[in-house]
């Protein structure tokens, strides 16, 4: 798979990073919280895909020809969960604060990463590079997310996990076709 095409992957699970900070930012967060968390969601963007990458390079082992097919068929339903989540009423993100609240909320919205590693571990994709354009983008979405909720409202978060979830689909059609 090309690097162009995986770091619009990184683009679009950043966008639901973006959506998750939007949604925190929007109560008020201090900065040094920010940056705390946007690290947390850096390091989870990073490590998770590379779980999902060895697991996906076993079953793409396992599954042969149609790992391909397994792959896009992952991302493609991952995105349209992003799309019907990001519509879905009250996430509830508003109350998040505290240590164990930033690292439940930065493996939750990285747990999305590792399905996406999963299928480029399917592709047999650059883990290394992978996993770095991951971490580098969903750590500074979160962030730029967490800074800006205040000012741009919940709506701009729920458009921007639309967004990443539509981007996902696409790629997951891409694969499958």
């Amino acid at each position: 798979m090309r690097m162009s095409a995986v770091w619009l992957l990184a683009v679009a699970l950043g966008l639901d990073a973006f959506s998750v900070g939007v949604g925190v930012g929007a109560g008020g967060v201090r900065i040094g919280y920010a940056l705390k968390l946007g690290a947390l969601v850096a390091a989870m963007h990073a490590f998770l895909p590379l779980v999902g990458m060895v697991m996906g390079e076993y079953a793409g082992r396992l599954l042969g020809s149609a790992a391909t097919f397994a792959g896009g068929a992952v991302l493609a339903l991952l995105g349209v969960h992003m799309v019907a989540h990001a519509f879905g009423g009250n996430r509830g993100r508003e109350a998040v604060r505290g240590e164990w609240s930033a690292w439940l909320l930065a493996a939750g919205v990285s747990v999305d990463s590792m399905s996406v590693g999963f299928s480029l571990g399917l592709a047999a994709a650059d883990a290394v590079k992978t996993a770095a354009l991951f971490g580098v983008a969903g750590g500074a979405m979160a962030l730029a997310g967490l800074l800006l909720g205040g000012r741009l409202g919940r709506w701009a978060g729920d458009y921007g996990e639309a967004l990443g979830g539509i981007m996902l689909l696409a790629f997951g059609l891409r694969m499958i076709w």
